[in-house]
């Protein structure tokens, strides 16, 4: 009885320890279906998402040590965004002009959400390796995987922007 007692224990405490990386790699999922539906709403060209493409795998691939880049990457991308008054044509182009304080705090927003993203991007490798360890695949792939599911999302999230909306 003692032994079945700690084995449902143990059990439900490596579900438990599951739940961390199922979470953690679904914060980083639905955060690139955002950015990918952001991106389609600013209406960037494909420069702008095939070198985003390129640095979520990066990032994927390299963890912590692609931090800089990518940062640099997202700082610099909200920093000419900041210079044009860039701003979604489906939430009203006048915004920036009519509404600046607004304008501004989002595109703050959009600046710590994209730094957050990319810190849970980064760390995310060790998450995958565990799940994918817990589901007994082979923990090489998690890199691979990864990636995949970086641009999966981002994908997901362009095509959810252009369900609705005439692709410019």
């Amino acid at each position: 009885m003692q032994d079945e007692c700690q084995d449902m224990q143990r059990l439900t405490l490596e579900k438990f320890v599951l739940i961390l990386p199922v979470l953690h790699l679904t914060c980083v999922a639905l955060g690139l279906v955002g950015v990918g539906w952001l991106l389609a709403a600013f209406q960037v060209s494909w420069l702008i998402w095939g070198t985003t493409f390129g640095l979520a795998l990066y990032l994927s691939m390299t963890g912590v040590d692609g931090l800089a880049l990518s940062s640099a990457w997202v700082v610099g991308f909200v920093s000419v965004g900041a210079v044009i008054k860039a701003w979604p044509v489906v939430w009203g182009s006048e915004v920036p002009y009519k509404a600046a304080k607004f304008w501004a705090l989002v595109f703050l927003l959009f600046w710590a959400g994209a730094i957050a993203l990319i810190g849970l991007l980064a760390t995310a490798i060790a998450p995958m390796k565990s799940l994918l360890n817990a589901i007994g695949l082979r923990q090489h792939h998690a890199k691979s995987i990864l990636g995949a599911l970086s641009w999966i999302a981002l994908g997901v999230g362009w095509a959810l922007y252009n369900q609705g909306h005439s692709p410019v």
